[in-house]
């Protein structure tokens, strides 16, 4: 394909031809792509875990090599990723990555510079900066393009608080989660990022803490990490940061961009990236389903995601709001259902 939104177009089998035309490419970097199943479901070469990469851990109750289930070290052996774009592989040292191609002839360029600035400068060693490593770059020698080699990550957020879903992630847990999404944002912005695509699902974590399953506060906190930059945007210091367009990048249709949005953004009349961002995160969160169980809390979050542009708020407002108020509840308060119920 010329284009990303060409690739991204691509039918299962079509996709396949097309990354395996690639495979001379990524054997000679060390890298062996997972066999396709069926369906955009992968398993692991000869069905095994992978060894530990930093990144990716399986809590006390869900211990099984065995099993599928979510959660366990055996579900490790199965990725499920439908998206032309991508192709998960394993590394000469047993461990699991994702591949992206990100420019195409040229296409995606913005994308990749951002990359480097926040995953492959020392920009990355900063403890605030949760945009996640790229490990590599591949360059094709006959095609133009570029493909990203990023770090396989634990779970995504959204598992975290979707209430339909596996892990027993207390509100303490879930808490400890946003003010780390609300950080990585903050970071960004700082740089003159806006990500444009801050949704829950472009939030990863380490592991599930699931404290309402151990039935204690956990005191090991999983990192959470930013990740997908393709509809991100830079402004110089000069600029004003301000857009008039959907949030669609290169590799998505203008025509076919299904996420939600403000008025404001669709009207045409411009938007500040910045403070979509946050309503994009706590939007997100609405949609999944997410009702906050504590009343408290639960208003502060509603404060997030206005649909009027003059009431919204920044990252750094947002972290402080929701940090000042859990940093005066003791711990053991917010180990309880982090969803209201049905019936509340």
């Amino acid at each position: 394909p010329r284009t990303l939104v060409n690739w991204r177009k691509l039918e299962i089998l079509e996709s396949e031809a097309l990354w395996h035309s690639f495979l001379p490419i990524f054997e000679g970097a060390g890298l062996q792509l997972w066999p396709h199943v069926r369906n955009g479901v992968f398993k692991a070469p000869k069905v095994t875990c992978p060894e530990q990469n930093g990144l990716i851990y399986s809590g006390p109750k869900r211990e099984s090599l065995a099993s599928f289930e979510p959660g366990t070290p055996g579900s490790r052996k199965i990725f499920c990723h439908p998206l032309p774009l991508s192709r998960i592989a394993r590394t000469r040292d047993g461990t699991d990555v994702l591949i992206r191609a990100i420019t195409v002839h040229g296409g995606g360029y913005d994308h990749l510079l951002i990359l480097r600035q926040l995953s492959r400068s020392p920009n990355s060693l900063l403890s605030q900066n949760h945009a996640l490593h790229m490990l590599d770059e591949i360059e094709s020698p006959s095609v133009p393009v570029t493909f990203g080699i990023f770090p396989l990550v634990g779970s995504s957020l959204s598992d975290a608080v979707n209430p339909s879903l596996w892990p027993k992630n207390s509100l303490g847990d879930v808490m400890e989660m946003f003010l780390q999404a609300l950080e990585a944002l903050r970071y960004i912005h700082t740089q003159r990022i806006a990500h444009r695509d801050a949704f829950v699902d472009n939030f990863l974590v380490q592991w599930q803490p699931e404290s309402l399953l151990m039935q204690r506060v956990s005191h090991s906190r999983p990192r959470v990490y930013l990740t997908d930059f393709e509809t991100a945007i830079q402004f110089s210091e000069a600029e004003e940061a301000v857009c008039h367009w959907l949030p669609v990048g290169e590799s998505i249709e203008y025509d076919s961009y299904g996420r939600p949005c403000p008025e404001d953004v669709l009207s045409g009349s411009g938007y500040d990236p910045f403070s979509l961002d946050v309503w994009q995160f706590f939007t997100g969160l609405e949609q999944l389903g997410f009702k906050c169980s504590n009343p408290e809390i639960s208003e502060v979050l509603a404060t997030f995601h206005p649909s009027d542009p003059t009431r919204r708020v920044s990252a750094e407002e947002a972290y402080n709001a929701l940090a000042s108020l859990i940093d005066n509840v003791p711990p053991v308060s917010l180990l309880v259902d982090p969803n209201r119920s049905l019936d509340d």
